[in-house]
């Protein structure tokens, strides 16, 4: 019977042993999932938050572009203008250039005194 006491007190140590064994490995797993959750709701809410500034630059681009787009159209009529206005300048110059030979032309056609 005394075999069978110590049997049976050995039995139970090992139990305890083995229960607090698995004691600390569900345990570590709860710690576990609980360390993984809390990494990906960081992980998340950096996400999120990346995503609303992704947003904001794509909107300030988008005006940014706009805003370009529309300075084109200025300097392109500008210059535009530009260019007719030379145009005039060329063709009245052209003009008096004319006028002048004519002039020249004539006054070299008088008798000199």
């Amino acid at each position: 019977m005394a075999k069978k006491k110590m049997t049976q007190d050995h039995f139970e140590i090992i139990l305890e042993d083995i229960n607090s064994k698995i004691d600390l490995i569900l345990e570590k797993d709860y710690v576990s999932k609980s360390d993984l959750q809390n990494t990906e709701d960081r992980l998340m809410e950096k996400i999120d938050t990346n995503s609303l500034a992704i947003k904001a630059n794509n909107f300030a681009i988008k005006a940014l572009n706009n805003k370009i787009d529309e300075v084109e159209i200025r300097l392109s009529k500008r210059i535009d203008e530009v260019g007719q206005k030379i145009d005039r300048v060329e063709t009245n110059l052209s003009d008096k250039i004319d006028e002048v030979k004519e002039i020249l032309i004539h006054h070299m056609a008088l008798p000199v005194h």
